[in-house]
């Protein structure tokens, strides 16, 4: 590992914080001297999403709900329930056009994991089914309202959280 890796790690950590509590993407001295413009720090957060999706996609497919697709279902509603602020950033920012090819890619991959498309279909293709997916996931209603700050130390500090999870691997 890079000597350089970690103090970034920990900097990438407190803007996730930073958004979950404030829900906008914060800037600094500090944040400019690691990631050199906005845009920079964005892929980055758009880079832990997607790492924190994927993770929770092959737990839930490793684990299994009833199809490929209700497994990336139960990935989704979990990295939503646990970090919704950082989603509704990089929702809104959908169209920076420096998160572009990651957001395609992360989506072309959900597309995969659900059984939707494979590695040799058009990228853009792969990303339209990933996409359709993940809005019927979201669609009205799909989503609990964004915890409080107790709920979501109570969920870290005791797993599972104060309501009963159907899926708790999935956490």
């Amino acid at each position: 590992m890079d000597h350089k890796t970690l103090p970034r790690r920990s900097t990438l950590l407190r803007v996730v914080r930073a958004v979950e509590d404030d829900g906008a993407l914060p800037w600094d001295a500090e944040l400019a001297a690691a990631y050199g413009d906005r845009d920079a720090l964005l892929v980055a957060l758009q880079d832990h999403w997607s790492r924190q999706l994927l993770s929770r996609i092959d737990v839930a497919l490793e684990l299994g709900a009833e199809t490929p697709e209700a497994s990336v279902a139960v990935a989704w509603r979990s990295a939503l329930r646990d970090q919704p602020g950082v989603h509704r950033l990089l929702d809104d920012e959908a169209d920076n056009p420096a998160l572009r090819a990651a957001r395609r890619s992360l989506l072309a991959s959900v597309a995969v994991a659900a059984g939707l498309a494979t590695f040799d279909d058009p990228r853009s293709a792969s990303a339209e089914a990933g996409a359709g997916l993940l809005g019927s996931v979201t669609g009205p209603g799909a989503t609990d309202p964004r915890p409080s700050r107790l709920a979501r130390l109570l969920r870290r500090l005791w797993d599972g959280g104060p309501a009963p999870d159907r899926y708790p691997w999935a956490a």
